[in-house]
């Protein structure tokens, strides 16, 4: 494990959940390393993002044919949002590298559902997003 990364937006290749968590936060780390399966439903999770407030992730899990998710590490829930409907290849514009809006109201994503590669927005409804915050 690297050092941590403070007070930078930081996403994708450059952040991951670990075990040292703090609060509610998520821990970003120069490292890139997969979400546990303690708080996603698989531990196959790439791309992690990071939301701006630092309450919820999103990654895209391989196994779900590129599924996105979100979750909180604080309540251990998660849940996946949409497909992303890409076919990745070894080129990145073709992985989904999802991230949230700093409202959380969009999950923003790559795909090249329609044959090349593409940026897409998917709803995120407020109460998903509740859902997933809410411990219990």
């Amino acid at each position: 494990m690297g050092k941590t990364i403070t007070h930078q937006q930081a996403a994708q290749h450059t952040c991951g959940i670990g075990t040292d968590l703090t609060q509610d936060r998520v821990s970003l780390r120069k490292e890139s390393f997969a979400v546990g399966h303690a708080v996603t439903a698989s531990s196959e999770a790439m791309h992690v993002g990071v939301s701006c407030c630092g309450r919820l992730f999103s990654c895209d899990v391989f196994r779900d044919n590129y599924g996105l998710w979100i979750g909180s590490c604080r309540t251990g829930k998660s849940a996946m949002v949409c497909g992303s409907k890409t076919s990745a290849t070894r080129s990145q514009n073709t992985h989904p590298h999802a991230y949230l809006t700093p409202d959380l109201k969009w999950l923003i994503f790559n795909s090249n559902r329609s044959g090349f590669p593409h940026i897409y927005a998917a709803s995120v409804p407020e109460e998903f997003v509740n859902d997933v915050l809410t411990t219990g």
